[in-house]
Parts: C-alpha cells; structure tokens; sequence
C-alpha cells in the first residue's frame, strides 16, 4: 500500500484578499538599508565584501574566502510570519558557480514557531544544477540553475509547502518536510536571503525577491485557484481547471482497474497528476476501477493509487 500527500496550499473565504505583509526588495541599496540584518555565523566578512548591487541586481560572491565548516554570510528579515497563515516567497535569481556540489551556498526561505516550545523552517538551496531542501531532500537535478529562473517557495506553516520552478510544481512535502529549529533561541520568525553555509560558498544573481502573507485567500469561482493567481475568474461551477484556475480544453476521459494479486483492489482512492499538479481523485470502485474525466491529453499522466490501513 502506498500513501502520498499532496495539496494545494488555498484557503476559502468569504471576503476579499488583503495582504497583511509584503516585502519586496530594491535593487538600488543592499538589503541592510531596507529592514533586512547582514548576519555572519564562523567568519567576520564584512557585507560589501559578499553583496554588491549593481543594474537593478543585487550580486553575492562568498567564493573563495576561507569560511569555517559551518556558519553563514547572509540577510535575515526578524519577526515578520504569522505562524497561522500561508505565505509565498518569490524570487527570480540564477547561481553561477559553487564551490561544491553542495547547494546551499545560495538560499532562501524562512522559520517560524509552530508552538511556544517548537520552531521549524524551510530553506531551498540552490546550486549551479541541484537543488534542495533543509531537510536534505533533492527537489531536482534537471534544472539548469546558472539561467535565471523564477522560484516560488508556497508555505503553509501548519501543512507544508509546494516549490514552483517558472511555474511548474516541482516538489510538495507535508509538515514533515520542515526541519526542527527549536534548538535556535533568541527569535520569533525570520525570512533569509543568501550563503547559507560555510562549508560550500557561491557566486549568485538576484533580480527578484517578494515575501507575501495572506490574511484572507479566496476562491470566489470555487476552482480550488483562490483569486490571487486565477487567470480565469468566473470559471463555470465543477469545472476541470489547470494551476492557473483556467479550463482544461484538450480533455478525454481515462480508466483503469488495480489488480492485487490477482484480485481487484476493493476500496481506496486514485489520484491522478499531470504535469507535477494535483489535478483530480476518483474512489476506486468494489471490481477495483477508476476513471478520470477531462484529462489533458498534452500533459504528462502519473496515478498515484491509496489503499488504507484497516
């Protein structure tokens, strides 16, 4: 039997979206004359001689400077999550080189309490063609980081997060994903921005970043794309729809029956994926089928078959 969680990160209101924080960086100073904090852990490199800005980009370059096995050269932002509500971090970057082939070199993400007693976090590193998170899962090796792209990090403190690469899901992870940081005293939440560890350094390139949170999301169509991010408002009720919250067009219908052991699986449920989305479930019926309406047919196709545990 197999489990997989996936989710999107929406939550329905019945009122208007308002943003309760938004902070976007300026790429005419460094991030210290914005709110932000130069912060160093195992070295005293001074900022300027790490982060420059230049051509509406800030640049970071820790190659070569002889850090400790661990520590940090990097920007935080303290005290700015609402532990109870979903947030976004967005930015467009590209890393140029690494030291090694280890990708937190450059990083982003951020930390939050879950409880008086317990913090966690996420944080994605990025190297020149891997990518991954603070828990040490691999997101991707097949993104060619050294072009810029733009990343999005869709967090739910409570749930876990979605990671988008121009758009495309590429990873979600329950809440067992977040790494433990209740070790760490002295803070209630934080964003951070840059070299993440001492043992790997690198030359990167931001043109973009924004941190979000949300005080209400809705989904006035009720397509499960609150309206945010709904290129396609007023979408007829039960409609199939893409991430975008815009209609399937190129669809046919797929089925299919579960055999275990020669016998049809009796309950559960099927869940099918195209192209990294969440698109649809169907209950696995008591001669072991499912079916699928509206499937596109110029998506990648991947089923992921549940059974529960008696």
């Amino acid at each position: 039997m197999l489990y997989f969680l996936s989710f999107l990160l929406l939550f329905v209101s019945s009122t208007s979206v308002v943003l309760s924080d938004t902070i976007a960086l300026n790429f005419n100073s460094l991030p210290s004359s914005q709110g932000w904090t130069y912060s160093t852990s195992g070295n005293s490199i001074p900022e300027t001689d790490i982060f420059s800005v230049n051509n509406n980009t800030l640049y970071q370059d820790s190659l070569e400077v002889g850090y400790s096995a661990s520590g940090y050269n990097c920007y935080i932002y303290y005290d700015v999550i609402n532990n109870s509500l979903p947030f976004t971090i967005s930015i467009t970057a590209k890393v140029i080189k690494e030291g090694k082939d280890h990708p937190f070199g450059f990083a982003f993400g951020a930390n939050f309490p879950i409880s008086e007693s317990i913090k966690k976090g996420v944080l994605i590193g990025l190297g020149t063609n891997n990518i991954k998170d603070s828990s040490g899962k691999t997101l991707s090796t097949l993104i060619d980081n050294t072009e810029f792209h733009n990343y999005l990090l869709d967090v739910n403190p409570k749930l876990g997060y979605s990671f988008y690469i121009d758009e495309v899901l590429i990873y979600t992870g329950s809440k067992d994903s977040f790494r433990d940081y209740s070790h760490d005293v002295g803070y209630n939440s934080y964003i951070l921005l840059g070299d993440g560890t001492g043992s790997n350094n690198a030359q990167a390139e931001i043109k973009k970043y924004v941190f979000t949170q949300f005080d209400k999301c809705v989904d006035s169509d009720g397509d499960g794309v609150i309206d945010q991010w709904d290129n396609c408002p007023g979408t007829p009720l039960n409609s199939y729809v893409n991430n975008k919250g815009c209609p399937l067009i190129d669809n046919s219908a797929l089925s299919g029956r579960i055999l275990m052991k020669g016998q049809p699986l009796t309950d559960g449920n099927a869940t099918l994926f195209q192209t990294g989305e969440l698109f649809q479930k169907s209950p696995i019926n008591n001669n072991g089928w499912y079916k699928f309406e509206n499937v596109s047919e110029e998506k990648s196709i991947n089923i992921m078959i549940r059974k529960p545990v008696e």
